[in-house]
């Protein structure tokens, strides 16, 4: 089965979604949106799975996650992050490719939070597209 994707990290247009006088502090609210179309000869019409999640992941975690941490066994780190995506059914390459995007974009983040928010809101979007003669799922 031939498969792309696109993943795309960034800061939501307006940080309106949540307040920052709760009593987390020092984390990213992050809104992930997962969508998996397998396209299939035998069908005009795609199956979809589509999965829509909001949590919160500490800034020392998703920060510290890049290509180093990914490779580790034993990295604390991708611990935390395999569990709080443990859930979803996502290919596990897939899933550390996003890490590392969404780390990668976590430090920018920080780094240049002027307003000095103790909560950072992050968009994640992943689009996968499958594309399989049999029509099945692989």
């Amino acid at each position: 089965m031939a498969t792309s994707y696109t993943i795309r990290v960034e800061e939501p247009c307006q940080y309106s979604t949540i307040t920052q006088d709760i009593t987390l502090t020092e984390c990213f609210y992050i809104k992930f949106r997962y969508t998996h179309k397998v396209h299939s000869k035998h069908s005009e019409i795609p199956t979809k799975t589509s999965i829509n999640e909001t949590f919160f992941i500490p800034w020392n975690i998703l920060c510290d996650c890049d290509d180093f941490e990914v490779m580790d066994p034993d990295s604390v780190t991708m611990a935390n992050l395999y569990k709080t995506f443990s859930f979803m059914d996502i290919d596990r390459d897939l899933l550390e490719s996003t890490f590392v995007h969404m780390g990668e974009h976590a430090r920018y983040m920080t780094e240049n939070n002027e307003e000095n928010r103790s909560i950072l809101e992050m968009d994640v979007v992943v689009h996968v597209n499958s594309y399989s003669s049999s029509g099945k799922q692989e």
